[in-house]
This record gives C-alpha cells, structure tokens and sequence, in this order.
C-alpha cells in the first residue's frame, strides 16, 4: 500500500548522493602527486624546483590516464549538481512570478 504521506515535493527529491567523485578523485591527484615525489627523491632528484616540477608533470600525465573514470564520475556528479540549482532557480522563479491573493 503506497504511503499517503508523500507529495509531489518528495517524488521530486534526487536519489541518494553517491560517494564524494570529487573528493575521491582530487584525493587520487594528490596521492599520484606524492607517489611521484617520492619517486623522484629515491631516483636521485633533490633540487626542490626541479623535483616538484617533474612530479606535476608525470602525475598529471598519470592521472589523466589512470583517473579516466574518477574523472568521468565527477564531472557527472558536478553536472547534476549544476541541473539540480537549476531547477531550484526556476521553481523558486516561478513562485515569485505566482501573484499572491492579497496583490489581486
């Protein structure tokens, strides 16, 4: 038997979020950054400006292959965020254009 307590309201509601996509994947762009840091260090590379330079590098090549789908994951959720103001904006709009009874 369907609740009687549901409205439309809550037929609306998104499902529930997934985890964080953009934590996980900004967390993945750090740790590759440190992998490669300490890559480098045993490699040898103790100028700081050089090291760091090299490690941006090869962890931004890494993660644009290796975060393909972490990447794809976040711009998804980024863009449902983006439809879900949206469509506030435009309820909240079309409230305010709804004359109230005391203005008639």
């Amino acid at each position: 038997m369907p609740d009687v307590n549901t409205s439309d309201a809550d037929a609306a509601q998104p499902a529930p979020r997934r985890p964080h996509a953009i934590l996980r994947y900004t967390t993945l762009r750090v740790a590759l950054f440190v992998l490669a840091l300490v890559v480098l260090w045993l490699v040898r590379i103790r100028d700081g400006v050089l090291l760091v330079a090299i490690a941006l590098v090869l962890s931004g090549l890494a993660s644009f292959v290796l975060l393909a789908g972490q990447r794809d994951a976040m711009s998804a959720q980024l863009h449902e965020a983006a439809q879900r103001r949206r469509v506030k904006a435009q309820l909240r709009a079309a409230r305010e254009d709804v004359p109230d009874e005391a203005d008639v």
